[in-house]
């Protein structure tokens, strides 16, 4: 069957200290899949990877004000997430690369 790999599976982290002053969070994902094809024919395969997500935010008390950073894609992993072959062309979607950044967060 197209697209099922045969192993897949999903392991997060998560921890949260208080702080004097709010909350500490951290938290870690990785997903895995094993490889797979894109097509009935097995023409088009995705070899297996994997995808290991960070994050590490503070919580303000009461929970209304948060700042957070995340880093995704930690190890940069190239795979192509979606491919539609055709007639005249194959066309293909590659994962999301390597991100980081800060989020800013109000509750009200």
């Amino acid at each position: 069957m197209m697209r099922t790999p045969e192993l897949t599976g999903v392991a997060n982290l998560a921890y949260e200290r208080p702080l004097p002053a709010g909350a500490l969070r951290l938290n870690a994902d990785y997903y895995y899949t094993d490889s797979f094809y894109f097509d009935p024919n097995e023409q088009f395969k995705q070899g297996s990877y994997g995808l290991l997500n960070l994050r590490a935010g503070w919580v303000a008390p009461g929970g209304k004000v948060s700042v957070a950073a995340f880093w995704t894609n930690v190890t940069d992993e190239h795979y192509v997430a979606t491919l539609l072959p055709g007639d005249f062309a194959i066309q293909q979607m590659y994962g999301t690369p390597q991100s980081y950044g800060l989020t800013l967060g109000y509750k009200y």
